[in-house]
């Protein structure tokens, strides 16, 4: 790592263990929104100078109209004598994990309310949570932290000059990531696994809610892919065809509806 200043990005899996019934649920205060999520950080320690966090909408529209506000928590781990952190549960319920106490590494909160975007972007949010000293207001908007690993690492894990660093996610409010798209294949062969890389669709417009990149599940837990493109209202194209079988009528999700952009100073 040559220069001071650099960035992690962070794509949690929210429908992890095949459970994307939590997506098509909203969630609730205090939910887990996603369990424990690796990242590599350079040996050593960073310190987390603030955090963009870029939070898909509901049904094509965002989640923070008006000034509304939305709020989540992040809790940091690292491994602990070679063992990684225990989870903390299932995703979309409340914390019930056991043992993972002495993982933890710090903690932070997502202030829609400080540094939203107001709800300009229509589709989706974008906060943006500074970890520093506010001058005007003589205090910190959240307290700094440096995040550094174990010097063990984790059992099987090694990657010269790095640590293992862990985050999860915790709603401080009613998270919807439905987006109203729904699978609109009639045809066996097409929703068999490996049937089809394009995907026609109906209910709400296909534009709103994805777009080039995004890795989307369906409802039941069902892999489909990562889109290549979305041409119309109606057809999402995957870079190859669906991964598993899926079923018509299905309501498509994105598997990381929440993107964490980490800026770290060495």
């Amino acid at each position: 790592m040559a220069g001071k200043y650099f960035t992690v990005e962070v794509t949690p899996d929210m429908g992890a263990d095949g459970a994307t019934t939590a997506l098509s649920t909203a969630f609730t205060d205090k939910d887990l929104l996603f369990d424990w999520h690796a990242f590599d950080l350079p040996r050593g320690g960073a310190r987390l100078l603030s955090i963009t966090s870029i939070v898909h909408g509901t049904n094509g529209a965002d989640q923070l109209p008006g000034g509304t506000t939305l709020d989540y928590e992040l809790i940091f781990a690292k491994d602990r004598k070679g063992v990684v952190p225990p989870t903390l549960g299932v995703n979309n319920a409340a914390v019930t994990g056991e043992g993972w106490y002495n993982h933890v590494i710090g903690r932070t909160v997502v202030d829609s309310s400080l540094q939203g975007d107001e709800g300009n972007l229509i589709r989706l949010n974008i906060v943006n949570t500074d970890l520093a000293y506010n001058a005007g207001a003589a205090t910190y908007v959240n307290s700094p932290l440096v995040l550094q690993g174990d010097a063990l690492g984790s059992s099987g894990y090694n990657k010269d000059g790095y640590d293992r660093i862990y985050v999860a996610g915790i709603a401080l409010g009613g998270f919807d990531f439905n987006t109203g798209v729904i699978l609109n294949e009639a045809d066996a062969a097409t929703l068999a696994a490996l049937g089809t890389a394009a995907l026609d669709v109906d209910g709400n417009d296909a534009r709103n809610s994805f777009a080039i990149g995004d890795v989307i599940v369906a409802q039941d837990g069902a892999a489909i892919g990562t889109v290549k493109s979305v041409p119309s209202d109606v057809l999402i194209n995957l870079e190859s065809a669906h991964t598993d079988a899926l079923a018509n009528d299905d309501e498509i999700f994105h598997k990381s509806p929440i993107r964490l952009i980490f800026h770290f100073e060495r």
